[in-house]
């Protein structure tokens, strides 16, 4: 192979490689990656009476290479707490108990909302984007998972790990 059959072009991308924080309808922490190239979204979905701070903080401490993190709040604020502590989904009665079954449809379809537009509106592509929950966000991560896979079949997520959220869907007990 002589010099003159080696050609060099720019490598022509329409991506970002650093993101802009995407424009969504519930309180959320990000930062684009340390390196300065966005390949991967990280969301951090918290455990029932949490915030989206805290995640924050352990997804940026991480430090994964070409990561940005996304900390997402839960919509609802629990009942009857003067703190700041919140939920995916309705988890209490109106006597304080824990409902058995609850519903986290409302939290799916919020989490559909946000990642058609993380997908459409900021070109994250699904095999890129990977979720971690933590109990009742981990559950919510989980079911997520599945209702995308229903209706998205052609695309599906870098990952999912749900740590202590069950399924809801599919009770074991």
């Amino acid at each position: 192979m002589s010099t003159s059959d080696i050609h060099i072009r720019q490598h022509q991308d329409d991506r970002q490689r650093v993101k802009t924080a995407p424009n969504i309808s519930v309180p959320f922490s990000y930062k684009a990656s340390n390196d300065g190239t966005d390949e991967n979204l990280l969301i951090l979905l918290h455990g029932l009476g949490d915030s989206h701070v805290p995640f924050f903080k352990l997804g940026c401490s991480l430090q994964l290479p070409q990561t940005a993190v996304l900390a997402l709040r839960a919509p609802e604020q629990i009942p009857y707490l003067y703190e700041q502590a919140f939920q995916w989904y309705e988890s209490f009665d109106p006597l304080g108990e824990l409902i058995p079954h609850p519903n986290p449809t409302a939290a799916l379809d919020l989490l559909s909302n946000i990642t058609e537009h993380l997908v459409n509106g900021c070109h994250w592509p699904p095999a890129r984007i990977h979720f971690f929950g933590f109990a009742q966000g981990g559950s919510v991560a989980a079911e997520f998972g599945i209702r995308w896979v229903k209706s998205h079949l052609d695309s599906n997520f870098g990952s999912i790990t749900s740590v202590a959220g069950p399924l809801l869907s599919y009770p074991t007990l």
